[in-house]
C-alpha cells in the first residue's frame, strides 16, 4: 500500500512494506509505478 510522504519538499507516493501473497486482479481498479526517489520500487 502506498502512502503520501514529502521527498526533498515535494508530495509522493511510496511503499514503505510489501504483502507476502498477490493480490487478487479483481480487487484492483488502478496502478501505478512508484517515484524512483522511493526507497522501495513497487506497482
Amino acid at each position: 500500500m502506498a502512502r503520501q510522504c514529502e521527498l526533498d519538499g515535494l508530495p509522493t507516493k511510496c511503499c514503505f512494506s510489501y504483502i507476502q501473497r498477490p493480490v487478487p486482479q479483481n480487487v484492483i481498479a488502478s496502478a501505478f509505478t512508484t517515484s524512483s526517489t522511493c526507497r522501495l520500487p513497487a506497482v
